[in-house]
């Protein structure tokens, strides 16, 4: 039972990391989401 629940937490925690990064990488580059969108429309 505590295995699942470290997993949560690191999996929540990772989570939010990475979200974190994802917001000041798009704002470093936000042409990179933009084309995202375009590749997302076009398939």
């Amino acid at each position: 039972m505590s295995c699942i629940l470290i997993l949560l937490v690191v999996g929540v925690a990772l989570n939010r990391i990475l979200d974190r990064l994802e917001e000041r990488l798009l704002q470093w580059r936000p042409e990179t989401k933009l084309s995202l969108d375009v590749e997302r429309k076009g398939s």
